[in-house]
């Protein structure tokens, strides 16, 4: 939620979202609608950034995903239902789909070096 409120005040024009376990389904439901019409390509212009936990890793489908931004290394490598590294390869799975190239960029910091081993 920091984060998104970070970009929503910034001057970039991009609007964001987040999804996660202590939303409301139908805030959820709406947060993805609308980050679906922006990937499809907006009318306005707007970029899309939708912020989210292992929430959004499985079973979400969203064609024109060109990037995906890991920026919690280690909660994603030890979270979801079976954890490690095949969480973090649903997580970054989301972009390049359907033939599409898409780029995945993780965030790795020194607090993040004992979560790898």
């Amino acid at each position: 939620d920091d984060l998104n409120w970070a970009l929503q005040k910034s001057d970039l024009g991009i609007w964001c979202k987040t999804i996660h376990s202590g939303k409301e389904q139908w805030d959820r439901d709406e947060a993805l609608a609308r980050f679906r019409e922006l990937t499809k390509g907006s009318r306005d212009g707007k970029r899309g950034v939708l912020i989210a936990t292992d929430v959004a890793s499985r079973g979400l489908d969203i064609p024109g995903v060109a990037l995906v931004v890991i920026y919690d290394f280690g909660r994603a490598l030890h979270s979801g239902q079976n954890g490690g590294v095949e969480s973090y390869v649903h997580r970054i799975g989301r972009t390049g789909r359907a033939g599409k190239s898409g780029r995945a960029f993780t965030l790795f910091t020194r607090r993040d070096c004992g979560a790898w081993e």
